[in-house]
């Protein structure tokens, strides 16, 4: 399955990541700086380049980096553009960084980006916290460790958690609900979750 880093404004020397381990590196406007300050150009830098510095694109564009601008007047974010190029290109497997931190209205819509993009696998990282989409007829592993982790219901779910201090067992969450949140993982086990119906957010913070 091919696998994309998509990096946005956000994105600081905190953030770490292995361009190379990735199909394809993608910049989204203002985390343009972040690939330069790594020393390598992404394959392509999407956006409306209201947040891209001119210096880093003529340094991409001198590297051979594909450029996608687009209007700053549109009715969707820099993001959702990045995630249907990556499903336009077959990729499965998104991480990304930069996108936590800044304006709430901001990371509202990326989180909705999640559930509209429902063919990629998206998990969205900072140096101390991730979060990923479940959606029903999903189980999921948290294989990184954690000190904590919460699952947060974006529409009516039924939900299984398992490998918890406080499991759930077909549980109902609704829209926003505490019920999942400030969990914690088992000593020596990883939590599991297991999305019936509806989706879930699923957000770990790294130990």
């Amino acid at each position: 399955m091919a696998s994309a880093l998509v990096v946005c404004l956000l994105a600081t020397g905190a953030d770490q990541a292995d361009p190379a381990a990735f199909d394809l590196r993608l910049a989204v406007d203002g985390g343009l700086a972040w690939f330069r300050a790594q020393d390598t150009a992404p394959d392509l830098l999407v956006g409306d380049g209201d947040s891209v510095a001119p210096g880093d694109l003529d340094w991409a564009r001198s590297a051979g980096t594909e450029v996608q601008l687009v209007s700053a007047d549109k009715d969707y974010t820099d993001f959702d553009l990045a995630l249907q190029v990556c499903e336009q290109r077959g990729v499965g497997e998104v991480t990304v960084i930069g996108a936590l931190g800044g304006r709430l209205d901001q990371e509202l819509g990326m989180l909705g980006a999640l559930l509209r993009h429902q063919a990629l696998r998206v998990t969205v990282r900072s140096a101390t916290q991730f979060a990923t989409a479940l959606f029903a007829g999903q189980r999921y592993l948290c294989e990184e460790p954690v000190l904590s982790f919460g699952l947060v219901a974006a529409e009516a779910a039924i939900v299984s958690v398992s490998g918890a201090r406080w499991p759930l067992d077909s549980a109902r969450l609704e829209p926003l609900s505490t019920v999942g949140v400030s969990n914690e993982p088992l000593t020596g086990e990883a939590p599991e979750v297991s999305v019936v119906s509806g989706a879930a957010f699923f957000i770990g913070q790294r130990a």
